[in-house]
This record gives C-alpha cells, sequence and structure tokens, in this order.
C-alpha cells in the first residue's frame, strides 16, 4: 500500500461546476438552505423559490462574493471581520 501522506494536496480536486453534479437537479440541502437565507438577509436580498441544489450553490457563491463571507479569493484578499481575533487560533473556545 503506497504512503499518501507526503502526497500534496489539491483544495480545486473535489470541486465540480454544479452543472455536473449528478444531483443538481434535486432541491437544495437544509444546510444550504440555511446558509443562503443567512447571506441573502446579509444583502438584503430575497431567496428565490424553487432553487435546485445546483442553483443554491451558484447563488451562495454569488452572496458570499457581495457580503464578503466568501473565500479570500473572492474578497481581494480581505478577511471577513467576523473572523478576525485578537487570540491565536489554538486559544479561541470554541462555541
Amino acid at each position: 500500500m503506497a504512503d499518501r501522506s507526503n502526497d500534496p494536496v489539491n483544495p480545486d480536486a473535489a470541486v465540480k461546476d454544479p452543472d455536473d453534479w449528478v444531483t443538481g437537479d434535486e432541491p437544495p440541502t437544509a444546510a444550504q438552505e440555511s446558509y443562503l437565507h443567512t447571506l441573502a438577509r446579509e444583502a438584503g436580498e430575497e431567496v428565490p423559490e424553487g432553487l435546485t441544489k445546483a442553483e443554491a450553490s451558484r447563488r451562495i457563491d454569488e452572496l458570499q462574493a457581495e457580503t464578503g463571507r466568501g473565500p479570500v479569493s473572492q474578497r481581494g484578499g480581505r478577511r471577513c471581520s467576523s473572523t478576525r481575533s485578537s487570540r491565536p487560533a489554538a486559544t479561541r473556545a470554541v462555541r
């Protein structure tokens, strides 16, 4: 058996276009629904009814970029103020 502990990890390896998802036409997951509504509320927008899982994913990406909650690459390198802390991550309390 090969030791893969030293293999470089490609964070984009599991990223698929929502159009290519086998389950993309299914209803959004509960987690997608919840996060989508949170982002929409922060952006002052409404969530359309009847989105598919793939459509919800795309809308989440758009709203993350709009609200600054997305990955750093979507936010122009800025960190979201809600993730800042003066204490190192190892000493922060888990809530």
